[in-house]
């Protein structure tokens, strides 16, 4: 897995820099962090705490390194299987 070191320092126009402000205080998150995963998507870069997911059950927030998991835990995943079953 590659690391950066040293920080990447760029210019960027007023009105995206607020934009992604905007975003960052919706999504209960930095700017920084908005910026790094939106550059590691266009690098195609992926590492293990770039995959934050939502548990489709709870809401609940959780890593994982499966990008296709849907739930935070054993107990989420019996819970919607219990509630496919029933419906």
């Amino acid at each position: 897995m590659t690391t950066i070191s040293e920080p990447i320092s760029f210019r960027i126009k007023k009105e995206i820099k607020e934009e992604f402000e905007k975003y960052a205080l919706l999504s209960h998150t930095t700017m920084q962090e908005i910026l790094r995963g939106y550059i590691l998507d266009l690098l195609n870069i992926t590492q293990e705490q770039n995959h934050h997911k939502t548990c489709i059950v709870c809401g609940k927030s959780f890593q994982t390194n499966n990008p296709a998991r849907k739930f935070c835990s054993y107990e989420c995943r019996k819970k919607n299987n219990l509630a496919l079953r029933k419906a």
